[in-house]
């Protein structure tokens, strides 16, 4: 309804834009950008877990030289 009385004022696109369109749609886009945060930050935990046991793996399976050097550079 709000749409049509500004179409009859002959109001430009950009202003319809600007001053009905956007803070009628800002609770949508502020809960969408909300959920969007939170999927993001589980993704980012997600990927980090998956790093660390990559990272793990690959240090298990180093040679016995660099896994002796970090064990008597931790003794002493």
């Amino acid at each position: 309804m709000l749409g049509d009385t500004a179409r009859s004022y002959r109001t430009r696109r950009r202003s319809r834009l600007i001053h009905l369109v956007l803070p009628g749609a800002g609770p949508q886009i502020a809960a969408g950008a909300r959920q969007a945060l939170c999927i993001g930050i589980i993704l980012l935990g997600l990927v980090g877990i998956a790093l660390s046991m990559v990272f793990r793996a690959v240090e298990a399976r180093l040679p016995r030289w660099y896994t002796g050097l970090r064990t008597a550079q931790r003794e002493g």
